[in-house]
């Protein structure tokens, strides 16, 4: 089998809620991101509020522009 190789910036392990947003920020960042996950049926299961800068989070994307 040969050898892939492929070079990122950012590196994210779990694509959760955390993970999302880690991997969107650093994207928006212009940073060559990949994001890894357990199951691709669970990618973005989020609990709470999915939106980004929504209700519970507006603050943070207020704060943090890649966000």
């Amino acid at each position: 089998m040969p050898a892939i190789e492929e070079n990122y910036d950012v590196v994210v392990v779990g694509a959760g809620h955390a993970g999302c947003e880690a991997a969107l920020a650093c994207a928006r960042l212009g940073l060559e991101t990949i994001i890894f996950t357990v199951s691709v049926d669970s990618i973005a299961m989020m609990p709470c509020n999915p939106n980004i800068g929504g209700s519970s989070k507006g603050h943070v994307s207020n704060c943090c522009p890649p966000l």
